[in-house]
């Protein structure tokens, strides 16, 4: 009986899902946050595309998690306001097989930037979140 409870304990292990990635940036435990912008050949997808499916899968992990957001911002930047992200839009990089999804909060009234810009790149194949970039919008 032991052996079977120690099995079945096992099999639960195994297939739990680690701790999630959201969590690690929250914890300060994320590497993959860089200060810029994504710099591969990324082209703008209209209305998903092909990857419609993951496009929304992709953007329901960060809007179910848009705590990480603000959070993610500040990593890099001082900041005094109430940041609130809003989804732009998504572009592909054929050649590194990743889709980057960006998210915008504008800051009110500010002389020089605009806003806040995350960029979140999932990888296609895996459909893991592989590196998020940040960087302040000048004005234009």
């Amino acid at each position: 009986m032991n052996k079977i409870c120690s099995i079945i304990v096992l099999c639960m292990m195994l297939m739990c899902k680690s701790t999630d990635v959201f969590e690690h940036i929250r914890n300060d435990t994320y590497d993959h946050i860089i200060r810029g912008t994504y710099e591969g050949s990324a082209q703008y997808i209209r209305d998903g595309g092909a990857f419609a499916s993951l496009i929304a899968d992709f953007r329901h992990r960060v809007e179910t998690n848009t705590d990480v957001l603000p959070h993610i911002v500040h990593t890099f930047f001082p900041i005094a306001e109430q940041l609130t992200f809003r989804y732009k839009f998504t572009a592909h990089d054929a050649e590194a097989q990743c889709l980057v999804l960006r998210y915008f909060a504008r800051i009110p009234e500010h002389r020089l930037f605009a806003g806040y810009q995350i960029q979140f790149v999932f990888d296609i194949p895996t459909e893991q979140l592989i590196g998020v970039y940040t960087a302040e919008v000048p004005l234009e």
